[in-house]
């Protein structure tokens, strides 16, 4: 039984409907559900033109993507085209998108959230122009009728249908109407998989600017460059189960609760029991890592690891049973194991998991209906070796969050049928089990796979196929593998910088080279007469940083860092900018790099080249003869590098060596001697760092040398360390630390810094038996404890055991917890802003803005 209410607010802008229902239930009788709907009549239609939305300009200055009006129409995919080819629509080709609110509410009551995620990265990306519109909350929009807007005799699925055809019949009528509207307006278009769908769309009150497409013939006739992609998704989700309109919501649950086997994994514990456990401390919230344990030669089981703070025992999760369908990432919730099942057989305790669950998912003797109401409304179900003494251990019982990206796996054929197993190259991700007719066409190939769901009646996530990569051992498919797996790009082709990004570059040909504009010269510090030189890897072309120093009166030293000014030529909101962003950082490979931004900015404009006027960001300090600062100053200035110098070269110099090959005679000496002082002054630096608990630890890089013909890699080899590398990384450091000072300084409640969090005690526990085994003792209690010690290993290690330095230095690294952005008002206690291993208060990243986003910030 049911009873609606309607009320508005004072001023008309919204409405609020209220649904009361009686449910029987068998465990608490009779109860009472109230849905509470609030009907608006200000939402905004997100067209990048127009006036007549008023919330369009907030939308505008905070930056929200928004429909391109200047496009030749606007797609409205159904819940049909968006659950089966929502790889299809995440394509860079597909634009000027509206995902109706109709197909995510329909999503969400199928536990699509992955798919729902992948909405949302669309509708983020400026690129894309597209967005999420509250359909289902909008006056003009929302479907009429009685209970949930159904008119009698209506199913669920078939008003959905008539929801969206109200949004694009709405959408035409108000592009057309605006009072920005383009001279030719774009027509909106729906998209569907489903005939019956397309004839409802046509048969019913369409406006004249409203089109019906099916999807296969949107491919052929407006996108046929996504012919071979869409085929292959069609030919990977064919039977799949993937299209959410093949069953009502009811029917869908139902099949659930069919699947479910009394041999299967442990039910979830109840949202309601969660968040009581881990409100009481029963139950312990987490990232969870996957890992393979067991001795070598052996079949490794999988075990998890989360990590506590506060110096509390990491959780171990040993045995599939205990991990509960858990991916990598995850973030799940677990329930610490008593003494006697943590003590007992493995078995025997998987066994227990499941048995503390008080209100779990279908433990109750509820009806069907029940328990299917249930699952509905839950949304998604959600190198170490063995375990050491100081874990504990536990077992899954919720998972709050998925990780599921997309996975490159190879093909393990079963005979027979069209169901088989791809398996990750990632061997901490589970087999996934996909649905693929044409076996022969992927067998030796890499592909991308999608997972879709892990019932608690499979031994294996269900996914699907997503696209091709190439031959397994070919080159160019292991370089689209790292890509995928890295999370960095779809392909190598993804990488190509956009038309936008390429027509906002500044013009630098041989007939019209670019030059520093003298405006903008006026507004610098002109630095040009100053002596500054870049030291970097042989052949580098994307110079960040450039280095001065000489001396001043009585006895002390400027020091300068300068840095490329990228931001001279990226401002925020510039498709340039976009991109970076997305990027992150240029990607270094052995044969190839993908860089951040534009190859004319990175390698040309920005790049700090010998010999050539560039705009820069310096830092300048003035230091006395104890290397002690005086004044520090800040600001933009334009620089004029007299030389790129290797490391070798610089090495050569500092080491007293004359006629070095590469350097100009003319200057040798002069170069020499910046070098000289300004290796002493970075040693003594060092040594404060050190002295405060720095730590120096292992890292081992790799140079690869190539075949001149092939091209292919003919060596690789460990590369010589230089005392030059250290004097350079000591300038960047202190330039990083001194700029995270001050922007903190003058916007202390929004500086991007970055920290370093001290690792918990139990990190450290392999360590500390090693280096016990040996006849050392570690301490680990804090940074300079933990220096000091390794510091007592490498004076015996020297002597004795020169590997045994590397394996304490290595080991010691394994046990650092990796360094994070954070901003510094969402960290109000200073003494969380220290990076535990550099021993600063204050840190940020400011010297690579050619390859790493955060700094451009």
């Amino acid at each position: 039984m049911t009873q609606s209410q309607v009320a508005s607010d004072e001023n008309g802008a919204m409405m609020r409907s209220e649904s009361v229902g009686f449910r029987r239930n068998k465990r608490q009788g009779m109860a009472m559900s109230v849905v509470e709907r609030y009907m608006r009549h200000d939402i905004p239609c997100a067209l990048s033109t127009c006036t007549q939305c008023a919330q369009n300009q907030e939308l505008r200055q905070r930056g929200v993507p928004l429909l391109d009006a200047q496009a030749a129409r606007i797609v409205v995919p159904d819940a049909s085209a968006v659950s089966r080819y929502i790889e299809l629509l995440e394509t860079s080709e597909l634009n000027n998108l509206v995902f109706c609110q109709t197909v995510l509410d329909a999503l969400d009551r199928r536990n699509r959230t992955r798919t729902i995620r992948n909405v949302r990265k669309i509708t983020a990306d400026p690129r894309r122009s597209s967005v999420v519109f509250a359909n289902e909350v909008f006056a003009e929009t929302q479907p009429s009728g009685g209970s949930a807007g159904r008119l009698p005799g209506e199913s669920a699925a078939e008003r959905d249908l008539r929801a969206v055809l109200r949004t694009a019949n709405w959408y035409a009528r108000h592009v057309y109407g605006s009072n920005a509207s383009p001279s030719t307006p774009p027509r909106v278009l729906i998209l569907t998989v489903k005939d019956s769908h397309a004839e409802m769309y046509t048969a019913g009150q369409r406006e004249s600017g409203v089109d019906v497409l099916r999807l296969d013939d949107f491919v052929a006739q407006l996108c046929p460059q996504l012919q071979e992609h869409f085929n292959e998704i069609k030919g990977a989700t064919e039977g799949a189960d993937m299209d959410i309109t093949d069953k009502s919501p009811l029917e869908y649950a139902q099949a659930r609760i069919k699947a479910k086997s009394e041999n299967g994994y442990p039910d979830y514990w109840a949202l309601c029991d969660v968040e009581d456990g881990l409100r009481t401390g029963k139950l312990i919230q987490g990232k969870i890592r996957i890992v393979r344990a067991g001795p070598a030669g052996t079949k490794r089981q999988p075990q998890g690891i989360i990590e506590r703070a506060g110096g509390l025992p990491s959780v171990v999760i040993s045995g599939r049973l205990a991990l509960n369908r858990v991916c990598p990432g995850d973030t799940v919730v677990v329930r610490i194991l008593t003494d006697s099942e943590a003590s007992g057989d493995p078995a025997e305790a998987e066994a227990a998991i499941g048995d503390d669950v008080e209100g779990a998912v279908g433990s109750d003797a509820e009806d069907e209906e029940d328990i299917a109401v249930d699952q509905i409304d839950a949304g998604e179900e959600a190198a170490a070796t063995n375990e050491e003494p100081g874990h504990v251990r536990g077992a899954v019982v919720y998972v709050a969050e998925r990780k599921w990206r997309p996975f490159v796996a190879t093909l393990q054929v079963d005979e027979g049928g069209s169901k088989h197993l791809a398996v990750p190259v990632d061997a901490s991700v589970p087999k996934i089990r996909i649905h693929y007719m044409d076996t022969a066409a992927i067998a030796d190939r890499y592909f991308v796979v999608a997972v879709d769901g892990w019932a608690a009646d499979s031994q294996y996530p269900h996914g699907h196929f997503v696209r091709a990569l190439g031959k397994i051992g070919d080159l160019d498919a292991k370089i689209d593998t790292i890509l995928v797996e890295r999370q960095i790009a779809v392909s190598q082709a993804a990488l190509v910088f956009s038309e936008a990004s390429l027509r906002e570059m500044p013009v630098d040909s041989a007939a019209d080279p670019w030059t520093l504009c003298p405006g903008e010269i006026e507004k610098r510090r002109d630095l040009r007469d100053t002596l500054v030189f870049s030291i970097d890897p042989q052949g580098s072309q994307d110079i960040d940083d450039a280095i001065s120093m000489r001396t001043t009166g009585g006895g002390g030293f400027e020091l300068g860092v300068h840095i490329a000014d990228v931001t001279q030529f990226i401002s925020p909101g510039m498709a340039t900018d976009t991109e970076a962003q997305a990027r992150g950082t240029t990607v270094y490979l052995a044969d190839r790099r993908f860089n951040m931004i534009p190859e004319i900015l990175s390698e040309r404009i920005c790049s700090l080249r010998g010999n050539e006027d560039r705009f820069a960001v310096s830092v300048v300090w003035t230091l006395d003869k104890g290397y002690n600062v005086e004044s520090v100053w800040f600001g933009r200035t334009v620089i004029r590098s007299a030389c790129e110098m290797y490391y070798e070269q610089a090495q050569d110099l500092l080491d007293g060596k004359t006629g070095v090959a590469g350097i100009d005679p003319i200057k040798e000496d002069v170069f020499r001697q910046s070098i000289v002082d300004l290796a002493k002054a970075m040693r003594v630096l060092r040594e404060r760092r050190r002295q405060n608990g720095a730590l120096e630890l292992a890292s081992t890089e790799v140079k690869f040398e190539f075949h001149k013909q092939t091209k292919a890699v003919a060596e690789v080899r460990p590369k010589k360390s230089l005392e030059i590398h250290r004097v350079i990384e000591e300038a960047m450091v202190f330039a990083n630390a001194a700029v995270a000072r001050r922007i903190h300084q003058h916007i202390p409640s929004a500086a991007l810094l970055r920290r370093h969090r001290s690792p918990t005690k139990d990190r450290f526990e392999r360590l500390i038996k090693a280096a016990g085994s040996k006849g050392f003792s570690v301490d680990c209690s804090s940074n300079a404890a933990l220096a000091e010690s390794l510091r007592k290993v490498a004076q015996a290690a020297n002597q004795s055991d020169p590997d045994l330095l590397f394996l304490a230095k290595s080991m010691a690294t394994l046990a650092m917890q990796e360094a994070d952005y954070f901003a510094t008002g969402d960290c109000g206690d200073p003494a969380e802003f220290v990076h535990y291993g550099l021993a600063l208060d204050y840190y940020t990243h400011f010297t690579s803005p050619i390859r790493r986003y955060a700094d451009i910030v």
